[in-house]
């Protein structure tokens, strides 16, 4: 029987007269991860692979960034449209959150739908992001249309498009609830459906803008920790 703990691998032999003799076996890393490899099945559950990543960054066998919370995004995304330049960037709140969690080498997902126009694939190119989750729907990605005015970002018309009719299906639910933290917002579509998310167990955050009058957060406020 072998066991993976932080230092190495414990092995545990059964020897004469019903005692067992445990010994600390130090390993190189590239034999510890090919133990780790060699010990899965098929699957892993979440808090089996959680456990595995802390105790490998913690005996320096994988990167400490790699053992860190693990972020879900959810909800509303948009292109920034600079219509004087043509300039186009992919934003929208969760999406920059997924994006600066990547930053002090946290890992994150983003769930949400684009369209089937050129931007659509433009947003799903976000580096490092988890989008398997983000899913293309017949129709036109939305897009903020923004000026410079004076240096300046100034924001104008926002055209909503396949945007408007997202909801979390079951299936997003499920790998929402995987994550150490559920971030969403007021334009993502997500408060009618959080009480599903909270059933599963997710810690959620929730933006509010600064809209903290709007009767939409009479639904959301109650179901959300953040």
């Amino acid at each position: 029987l072998t066991r993976l703990l932080s230092a190495g691998i414990v092995e545990s032999r059964r020897g004469g007269n019903g005692y067992i003799r445990i010994t600390r076996v130090r390993v190189d890393r590239e034999t510890l991860l090919m133990h780790v490899i060699n010990s899965l099945g098929e699957r892993v559950d979440l808090p089996s692979a959680r456990a595995i990543l802390g105790n490998l960054a913690e005996a320096g066998a994988l990167p400490e960034g790699l053992a860190r919370t693990l972020l879900a995004a959810v909800g509303d995304n948009c292109m920034d449209v600079y219509d004087r330049t043509g300039e186009a960037y992919p934003g929208g709140n969760p999406v920059n959150v997924a994006v600066y969690t990547l930053r002090p080498g946290g890992a994150a997902s983003y769930t949400g739908v684009v369209g089937t126009d050129a931007y659509g694939p433009r947003m799903r190119a976000a580096k490092g992001v988890d989008v398997s989750h983000l899913r293309p729907e017949p129709g036109k990605t939305a897009v903020s249309h923004v000026e410079l005015v004076n240096g300046d970002r100034v924001f104008g018309d926002y055209d909503e498009g396949v945007m408007e009719h997202f909801r979390m299906t079951e299936d997003d639910l499920d790998f929402l609830a995987s994550h150490d933290l559920v971030v969403s917002g007021l334009w993502g579509h997500t408060g009618p459906d959080l009480y599903k998310l909270k059933a599963r167990g997710a810690l959620v955050a929730f933006d509010c803008a600064d809209k903290l009058e709007d009767p939409r957060l009479d639904e959301a406020l109650p179901r959300v920790d953040y």
